[in-house]
C-alpha cells in the first residue's frame, strides 16, 4: 500500500507545450531582468540603504552602490557556471534516463548496431575471440 501511494504522489506528468512556455517566457526574462533589477536596486538603496548609510557608511552613495553591483552579479555568473550548469545537466542527464527519454533510445538503438558492426568486422577479420 505504502509503495503505491509512494508511486502516485512522485509520479511526473508530460504535458504538452508547458516546457515550450516555460522555456519561452524564461528567454524573455532574460532581456527584462537587468532592467527589473536595476530598478529595483535603485529602490532599495533608496528606502533601505541610504538613512542607514547616511550614519555608517557615509562613502556608500549610489554610485558605489551601483559600482558593487556588476562585481555581484559577476560572482553569480561564476557560481552558476562552475556549480549550477553542471549539476542541472547531471539532473536532466539522470531525468532522460529515467523517462525514456528518445536520446536516450536512439543512443541505445545505436550502440546496438554498433556492437553488431563490430560482431561483423571480427568475423570478417577471422577473430572468434568473443
Amino acid at each position: 500500500m505504502l509503495s503505491k501511494i509512494h508511486k502516485v504522489l512522485l509520479r511526473q506528468y508530460m504535458i504538452p507545450y508547458v516546457g515550450a512556455l516555460k522555456s519561452l517566457f524564461g528567454g524573455v526574462l532574460f532581456y527584462l531582468s537587468p532592467i527589473s533589477f536595476t530598478m529595483l536596486s535603485i529602490t532599495t538603496y533608496k528606502v533601505a540603504i541610504a538613512p542607514w548609510a547616511a550614519i555608517h557608511a557615509p562613502w556608500l552613495s549610489l554610485w558605489v552602490f551601483l559600482g558593487i553591483l556588476p562585481v555581484a552579479v559577476i560572482l553569480g555568473l561564476v557560481i552558476e557556471f562552475k556549480f549550477v550548469v553542471p549539476s542541472i545537466t547531471s539532473y536532466s542527464n539522470v531525468q532522460g534516463y529515467i523517462h525514456n527519454s528518445p536520446f536516450v533510445r536512439d543512443l541505445q538503438v545505436a550502440l546496438g548496431k554498433l556492437d553488431n558492426l563490430s560482431k561483423e568486422i571480427k568475423e570478417l577479420k577471422g577473430d572468434k575471440d568473443e
